[in-house]
């Protein structure tokens, strides 16, 4: 059960909120990003995201999500409750976009809790996804 816990923790941090930008539009890499985050707000659902990742992403995306469920089902903590209070109090910004090539983005960005945080964004069949774990 605390395996779950930290499972879920883990994605929260990195698939959840809602970027506060400066005014100037996110880039193609960035919007990615935002996109998987839109989504996973709009229903609390992290199985919302799988969309928005890449392919090697998500066996581990809907792997974390059916022990969300798992977790739940058990008498765990409600993963969609943690997730409606992570979006509705979330403010996170980017920081900047590191170009490693012309497929490949690191996206620093920045937690309302302060801490800073990375997201690597691939270019994968032409659409630009979110890389939770590998390539």
């Amino acid at each position: 059960m605390k395996r779950v816990d930290l499972i879920s923790r883990f994605v929260c941090c990195v698939v959840i909120g809602v970027f506060a930008g400066c005014g100037k539009p996110l880039s193609p890499q960035a919007q990615a990003f935002a996109n998987m985050q839109k989504a996973i707000c709009k229903n609390y659902n992290l199985a919302d995201a799988v969309p928005y990742v890449t392919e090697s992403s998500k066996p581990m995306l809907e792997l974390t999500a059916s022990f969300a469920v798992l977790g739940s089902a058990l008498g765990g903590g409600n993963l969609q409750d943690e997730f409606a209070k992570e979006c509705a109090n979330s403010k996170l910004s980017i920081i900047d976009e590191i170009r490693v090539n012309d497929k490949r983005y690191i996206i620093r960005y920045k937690e309302n809790s302060g801490a800073m945080k990375e997201a690597i964004v691939v270019l994968e069949n032409g659409q630009w996804k979110v890389a939770l774990a590998g390539k």
